[in-house]
């Protein structure tokens, strides 16, 4: 009963650790129009997963995190800019609209998105860029954690 009960409080400790140390990443990552909520449960979530150990680890798991907010961020950027390309309206459709009376329509055609586009291919660039350093550092932590469960184990 004792044993459970000690079990329970170190986990509590833990979870508290854990949210103190995301609210301090959102404080320097979630910009305006994020939400911190959001972004407090997704790092919880994460280091719940990973369960970092060492401060080496909780460091290498706040990397982790951070580029794959951003990610997130790029992401949605993309599906932005993506949607704003497929609203646009000829100058014919907008004449055709004024003519009818219909206020701004939105046209929704994927012949329409460019994906040539300098800023949808520098997003691109940056989400492959992350990508990779998130693989990275997910390799790092792996490596690092079993090197603290040998040295524990010895």
């Amino acid at each position: 009963m004792s044993l459970e009960r000690n079990k329970r409080s170190v986990e509590q400790i833990r979870a508290s650790k854990m949210e103190d140390l995301s609210c301090r990443i959102a404080r320097e990552i979630v910009i305006k129009g994020e939400k911190h909520e959001d972004f407090i449960k997704f790092s919880m979530n994460i280091l719940m997963e990973l369960g970092p150990q060492t401060k080496i680890e909780e460091n290498l798991c706040v990397n982790y995190i951070i580029f794959h907010w951003k990610l997130k961020r790029l992401f949605e950027n993309e599906r932005n800019i993506l949607n704003k390309q497929s609203e646009t309206l000829t100058p014919q459709q907008e004449t055709e609209n004024m003519l009818r009376g219909l206020r701004y329509r939105r046209v929704r055609t994927i012949a329409k998105i460019d994906m040539t586009d300098p800023i949808v291919i520098n997003l691109n660039r940056q989400q492959l860029e992350l990508e990779k350093r998130i693989s990275k550092t997910l390799n790092r932590l792996r490596e690092e954690q079993k090197r603290s469960t040998v040295t524990a184990e010895v």
